[in-house]
């Protein structure tokens, strides 16, 4: 008898050990003489951006990724440490058509670690999440993180439906405070997140790019 080994499921942009790569889009099928006339959609399934529930967490992810690069750049103009001197955050918003972009990008204080988000433009129906650093602190979210996390997830759930409210994602920039070499990395979480402080999070790629 052989043993099968239960699939896997990627999910966005994302990596469960520091080892491992970063998922990637496969490359386009191209059927060329004799097979020109298979069904080009022949292993369409495979890419993440051709199935609008696998795309959702490839673009959130990707905005993640670019509120990184975006924070980053912002702090070098203000002199800055890196990610490492003040408290950064943005909202991820979908509009109607399904693209994804950034809210207003708000700061803090240097060494405060504190930040209040700014929430124009925000409505129940294109709030996906919510970006941040954790100048020196931990990895996963905070209990305030979470409780912010809920409140937001239930008014959108209460003027959008369940199933939208349970799309949001949140996002903390950190470093593994444990480890002297590791640098600030994206982590994602969900409603269905162990909250557990110690539980490890999945890595998003910082070089992440939306679905054409």
């Amino acid at each position: 008898m052989t043993d099968t080994l239960p699939d896997i499921e990627v999910r966005g942009q994302r990596r469960r050990e520091p080892a491992e790569p970063f998922p990637e889009r496969p490359e386009p099928v191209v059927f060329e003489g004799q097979h020109a006339e298979l069904d080009p959609n022949i292993g369409q399934e495979l890419d993440p951006c051709a199935d609008p529930a696998t795309a959702l967490d490839w673009n959130a992810d990707a905005a993640a990724a670019e509120a990184k690069r975006e924070f980053e750049r912002r702090a070098a103009d203000m002199g800055d440490d890196g990610l490492y001197t003040r408290e950064w955050h943005a909202y991820v918003y979908q509009n109607a058509s399904g693209h994804m972009y950034l809210g207003p990008v708000s700061y803090g204080p240097p060494m405060g670690g504190m930040v209040t988000p700014n929430t124009s433009g925000m409505t129940p129906d294109n709030l996906i999440g919510s970006v941040h650093n954790h100048p020196g602190g931990s990895m996963n979210p905070s209990g305030s993180d979470w409780q912010g996390f809920d409140g937001l997830h239930s008014w959108v759930s209460a003027y959008a439906g369940t199933a939208r409210a349970d799309q949001m994602r949140l996002y903390i920039i950190a470093r593994d405070v444990n480890d002297p070499n590791s640098q600030m990395s994206i982590h994602v979480f969900d409603k269905d997140s162990n909250r557990n402080s110690d539980s490890p999070a999945e890595d998003v790629n910082p070089d992440g790019q939306p679905c054409p």
